[in-house]
């Protein structure tokens, strides 16, 4: 029962692992844009 019970666990800390990559992603990217547009002006 034990490993049955961890392995979602693992899953779901894997999932909310990547989501969290993809929003640093994309505030890394959304802050580029800023800096960008700050320059053009």
């Amino acid at each position: 029962q034990i490993p049955e019970e961890e392995q979602p666990k693992k899953k779901t800390f894997h999932l909310s692992s990547t989501t969290v990559n993809v929003f640093t992603w994309i505030i890394r990217i959304v802050i580029l844009v800023l800096q960008l547009d700050l320059c053009l002006k």
